[in-house]
C-alpha cells in the first residue's frame, strides 16, 4: 500500500546528504571527544566545527551554542534554571505553549514563581498590549516564555515586538524556536532573545540531538554534572555524529529556505483546495498568513466521526496528526485548540509539508478523503 507522509511538524526524514554524513562519521570518527589521543581530538574538532557552523547560521557566537539531546531538554533547562539561579520570580507565558514548556512552568510555579498567562485571540496570537501591561505591573525579575511558532496551529507570534518589550522592561526573553529554526533563517539577537531552543529532527537532521542558544550576557548553572563537557553546562560524552549531522542539516535547510517555502506554499494551497472540494464545511485553524508555510490545521465537519477519522486515514496510508505528536491520538481537543475556542465536536487535523512531498501526494490524500466521505454517507443512510 502506498503511504503519504504529511506529518513533518512531528519529525522529518534525513536529508540524503545528512544520512551519508552520519554513516561516514560513525565509521571514521568514533573516538571519545574527551580523550587526549588523536582519535579523541578528531572527534572534539568535529564538535567544535559543528558549533561554529551553527553559530554562523544564527549569526551568534560559537560559545553561545550548547548542545542538548532535544528541544524538550533545552526548554526545561532554561525555564527551571532561570527561576532557580537567575533570580526570576515571575514568568509570563501563553496558554498555547508546547507541553514541555507548559509543564516546566507549572513546575517552577510549584517552586514559588508567580505565573501570568496571556490571553490569545481565536487564531492563537497573543496580545502585545497585554504583555506590556503584565511587564509594567510587576516588580519582580521576569522571564517571558513565548514560542516563535505554535506546533499545532502554525501561528507565528510577534517575537520582534515581544523582544523589544522585554528589553524595554528589562525582562529575560526565552522563545521555543523548535518549529522555526531550520525553516526560517534568523538571528536570535535581532529579536532580543536571551535563550532559544532547537531540535535537529525538525529540520531533516537526526533524532536525539538539539541545542540551546544562551546569550553571552546570561549564565546558567550546570544542567548535568560530571566531566565538564559543553562549557561545564552539560556533562556527558557528546553525541558527536548527531551534532555534526545537525550542523549540516541546518546549513542545508537555511540554504534551501526559499525553495522549500515556495514549494510548500504551492502544495499547501493545492491541499486546502482539495480538502474544500471534498468537505465544503471545513475551516482553517490558526492565523491565515502569519503562520508556518509548512503547516495547515483543518477542522472537519461534525458529522465526520472524530475518534475514527485519524485511525482511518492511517489505515489508508495517510500519515497526519490530530495535534502535537505528544497528544495526536487524544479524543479531546488539545490545550491549544481549547485555548482558541475550537469546536470540540469537530476533528482538527494538522497537515505538515516538506520538500519531499509532491502534488501527487496531495491528490492521493484527496482521493482517500473522497473514499472516507463516501463510506460515511453510506453508513449514515444505512443507520
Amino acid at each position: 500500500m502506498r503511504t503519504v507522509y504529511f506529518d513533518h511538524a512531528a519529525t522529518t526524514h534525513l536529508y540524503p546528504e545528512v544520512s551519508s554524513r552520519l554513516s561516514a562519521t560513525h565509521n571514521e570518527c568514533f573516538g571519545n571527544p574527551s580523550s587526549s589521543h588523536s582519535g579523541g581530538r578528531k572527534a572534539k574538532a568535529l564538535i567544535e566545527h559543528a558549533r561554529r557552523s551553527i553559530a554562523k547560521e544564527l549569526a551568534v557566537k560559537a560559545k553561545e551554542i550548547v548542545f542538548t539531546a532535544s528541544g524538550t531538554e533545552a526548554n526545561n533547562w532554561v525555564i527551571k534554571h532561570a527561576v532557580a539561579h537567575l533570580g526570576v520570580r515571575h514568568v509570563i507565558t501563553s496558554k498555547i505553549e508546547h507541553k514541555c514548556v507548559a509543564r516546566a512552568i507549572e513546575y517552577v510555579q510549584g517552586q514559588g514563581a508567580e505565573v501570568t498567562y496571556l490571553e490569545n485571540d481565536d487564531q492563537g496570537v497573543i496580545s502585545c498590549s497585554a504583555l506590556e501591561k503584565a511587564l509594567a505591573n510587576t516588580d519582580h525579575p521576569t522571564l517571558v516564555a513565548i514560542m516563535h511558532a505554535n506546533n499545532e496551529l502554525g501561528t507565528l507570534q510577534p517575537v520582534k515586538e515581544i523582544g523589544e518589550l522585554c528589553q524595554k522592561h528589562k525582562a529575560l526573553f526565552f522563545s521555543d524556536t523548535v518549529q522555526t529554526i531550520g525553516h526560517y533563517a534568523f538571528c536570535p539577537r535581532d529579536y532580543h532573545m536571551d535563550f532559544c531552543s532547537a531540535s535537529a529532527h525538525k529540520f531533516h537532521g537526526p533524532k536525539g540531538v538539539g541545542f540551546v542558544y544562551i546569550n553571552e550576557n546570561q549564565k546558567l548553572k550546570p544542567w548535568i554534572l560530571g566531566g565538564g563537557q559543553e562549557y561545564d553546562y552539560r556533562s556527558g560524552t557528546e553525541n558527536v555524529h548527531g551534532i555534526d549531522a545537525m550542523a549540516l542539516a541546518l546549513q542545508l535547510s537555511n540554504a534551501k529556505e526559499d525553495h522549500h517555502k515556495q514549494h510548500a506554499l504551492h502544495l499547501k494551497k493545492a491541499l486546502w483546495n482539495g480538502i474544500q472540494e471534498v468537505f465544503p464545511d471545513v475551516y482553517q485553524n490558526g492565523h491565515p498568513t502569519s503562520c508556518l508555510y509548512s503547516v495547515l490545521n483543518v477542522s472537519f465537519p461534525a458529522h465526520v466521526p472524530k475518534e475514527q477519522f485519524l485511525f482511518e486515514l492511517d489505515m489508508a496510508g495517510i500519515y497526519v496528526s490530530g495535534g502535537s505528536a505528544c497528544s495526536s491520538g487524544a479524543a479531546m481537543d488539545s490545550h491549544v485548540l481549547q485555548a482558541i475556542g475550537h469546536d470540540n465536536a469537530r476533528k482538527a487535523i494538522r497537515f505538515s509539508i516538506a520538500y519531499s512531498n509532491t502534488l501527487d501526494d496531495v491528490q492521493h490524500l484527496v482521493e482517500a478523503l473522497k473514499s472516507l466521505k463516501a463510506r460515511y454517507q453510506r453508513n449514515s443512510v444505512s443507520a
